[in-house]
């Protein structure tokens, strides 16, 4: 569901540069378990890696990405690697405060960054992050209405984390910028353009942050 008109996104959008992403709830369930690293969903890291390719796409640099989680996650720090993002905080209690720093790191504003996220702890990043792309939760409706009301998410999905609710938020960002057919059709060439990018994206290598 999008809360904002089509000049409003474009406005915003065009300003956008970086990634930044809950984890536990946004790339799974959230549930948690002593002997159970929490995962992630391949359906999700694709739509997520397409989303950076088009970014590279429009502005010729990959983006920086980053995970901000309140957890010690295991899965988190494999998928950071294997993704080659640009760096993962662990433990954090105030994610704004790391959004920031995330942002100073790499010469940004707050309002260059898409954030997605999923519930309370995230909010007080998500208020000053340009877009917010919220997954749902169905057993919150409470919740969701109130980020609706008070204008805290500019899309809200109507799957949840580990119901592909992440990949559900890419395609949209990817369809609403009309690149959804762009980016699957370089994809499926497997040469040219998204080689390109690939190589680059793969050169990185991320830095991993834990209190």
């Amino acid at each position: 569901m999008w809360l904002i008109d089509d000049i409003e996104w474009m406005k915003r959008w065009s300003k956008i540069k970086a990634l930044v992403f809950d984890w536990d709830g946004v790339f799974n369930t959230g549930e948690k378990s002593p002997n159970t690293a929490s995962g992630y969903f391949e359906a999700d890291s694709m739509g997520v890696n397409m989303l950076r390719f088009s970014l590279w796409l429009r502005d010729g640099i990959i983006p920086p990405v980053a995970i901000i989680t309140g957890a010690n996650n295991p899965g988190a720090q494999a998928w950071a690697e294997r993704e080659h993002i640009h760096a993962c905080y662990g433990k954090v209690l105030n994610k704004q405060l790391v959004l920031e720093a995330f942002c100073e790191a790499h010469n940004i504003q707050p309002e260059n960054v898409c954030f997605f996220y999923d519930d309370i702890l995230d909010l007080n990043a998500a208020s000053i992050a340009g877009i917010r792309m919220m997954i749902s939760r169905p057993g919150a409706p409470y919740f969701n209405e109130l980020v609706k009301r008070r204008g805290w998410a500019d899309f809200i999905s109507t799957q949840s984390g580990g119901h592909y609710g992440l990949r559900e938020c890419c395609d949209n960002i990817l369809e609403r910028n009309l690149m959804l057919e762009v980016v699957v059709k370089k994809r499926m060439e497997t040469t040219g353009d998204y080689l390109t990018y690939l190589e680059k994206r793969n050169q990185n290598n991320p830095q991993f942050f834990q209190k």
